[in-house]
């Protein structure tokens, strides 16, 4: 859709899909596809659709999201009652863990210059930690033992970091050191998180839930519903790309959500906020 709401298009139309995550050109999209429970890359149009991932029973693979160089993917793998975060060539080969242990790792996001992940960590409390993209340097830029953060996204010039923090369940902002936290949102008793930041660094778009997609300045002001439809999440804008005339680098201007098929026909969904959270999760 466009980042007011209008021209909403469904690219999907089989299976249960879910986290799409641009490429950085803008002319793929990476997203998680259940039955299959595997890693699926498409055209930005929605054609081409193909499995990258392909695990076996009893491991599960969710929250994908290309390298800066459109290289490499890396994702959650869940076997047994943890997830670790692992990496992949975009055609599904050289598949390996980065991160191992009794934990729970989960959503990884490369930094925009490539030389960092960002992803999330039960330490039981839920922790934003980085890492080198070999797995190496884990540490943890939280550091609150009474907040829990989680739905880390990179600025595009990849100096902050926007998250959402609970208690309150509001979406927050801070440097890539952990330094400088500041709170955007105010739900008001909902519950705010997937931030995703506009191209330009202006604006962020995030999910409120049960309810819809919003966007907002990236100080926290002028917070507007742009989708007013129940159950939309995981919102993810299209970076920058280059103009093939003259090379000249344009913003784009489309948000990449998740709808469920019956909302869009227009059926009345009843979901509710525990199972629509713990499928953002997974």
């Amino acid at each position: 859709m466009n980042p007011d709401g209008s021209g909403l298009t469904q690219l999907t139309f089989s299976g249960d899909n879910a986290w799409p995550r641009w490429s950085a050109d803008g002319s793929k999209i990476v997203f998680q596809n259940f039955p299959t429970y595997a890693i699926w890359i498409m055209n930005a149009d929605g054609s081409g659709q193909t499995q990258v991932t392909h695990p076996p029973a009893s491991f599960f693979n969710f929250n994908p999201a290309f390298s800066p160089d459109g290289s490499k993917i890396v994702f959650r793998n869940v076997s047994g009652p943890n997830g670790h975060i692992w990496v992949t060539n975009v055609d599904g080969t050289n598949q390996k863990p980065l991160t191992t242990g009794t934990v729970d790792d989960y959503s990884p996001v490369w930094s925009p210059d490539g030389l960092k992940i960002v992803f999330v960590r039960d330490t039981p409390l839920r922790h934003i930690f980085v890492m080198n993209p070999d797995g190496s340097v884990q540490t943890d830029i939280s550091k609150d033992l009474n907040a829990q953060d989680t739905y880390p996204e990179w600025s595009p010039d990849g100096r902050m970091i926007a998250f959402q923090r609970s208690p309150g369940f509001a979406i927050w902002v801070m440097n890539v050191d952990g330094s400088g936290r500041k709170q955007l949102s105010n739900p008001a008793g909902r519950i705010d998180e997937d931030p995703a930041w506009s191209p330009d660094g202006t604006k962020i778009a995030f999910a409120r839930l049960i309810d819809s997609i919003w966007v907002m300045n990236a100080d926290g002001s002028n917070p507007i519903d742009i989708t007013n439809s129940a159950n939309d999440f995981a919102p993810n804008w299209q970076p920058l790309f280059a103009n093939p005339v003259g090379g000249v680098v344009m913003p784009t201007s489309k948000l990449e959500i998740v709808a469920p098929f019956a909302a869009l026909t227009g059926l009345v969904v009843a979901v509710s906020a525990v199972v629509a959270v713990k499928k953002r999760r997974d």
